[in-house]
């Protein structure tokens, strides 16, 4: 004896909206993971480059002081020196509002702004952000090539 899903007290649009909800569910599944791959929950990773030359004439010898993050992450403050670089990796979270922010202090010399912010990221898709800190402001690179530089804010 064949047992029935639907019993005859199983209202016609009961059926219709689950049978809708399993093609929907069918159709859209292999998008959210291919949106979650490339977007949505997506591994990033900011660098930040020091590329501020020790024999600067500036402030000579003077080393890059860097403090990062979130509203959820204190990742604490660290030194950098001239050719080094540090890196942040996170998730993106699903709601796409993740937000990353650093204070930077060379000597006399200090700037805050935001290294990553989901929600007006030119390059959703790229892993990668670079970050170079230099004696005239700090550098963005993206779209996948580290050629591609901006000078997005203010000199340090």
């Amino acid at each position: 004896m064949m047992m029935k899903f639907f019993s005859r007290s199983t209202s016609p649009f009961i059926t219709f909206s689950l049978i809708t909800m399993i093609i929907c569910c069918a159709i859209i599944t292999p998008h959210l993971q291919t949106a979650s791959a490339a977007g949505f929950f997506a591994k990033k990773v900011v660098h930040i480059y020091d590329r501020i030359p020790n024999n600067n004439t500036i402030q000579p010898q003077t080393p890059l002081l860097v403090h990062c993050k979130s509203k959820s992450d204190d990742l604490g403050t660290w030194t950098m020196a001239e050719g080094s670089d540090h890196r942040i990796s996170f998730r993106v979270n699903w709601i796409g509002t993740t937000l990353f922010w650093c204070h930077f202090v060379w000597g006399s010399k200090y700037q805050d702004f935001t290294v990553y912010d989901a929600d007006h990221d030119a390059y959703p898709f790229d892993v990668n952000i670079n970050w170079y800190v230099k004696e005239n402001g700090f550098f963005r690179s993206g779209g996948g090539n580290p050629n591609n530089v901006t000078n997005n804010k203010e000199e340090l």
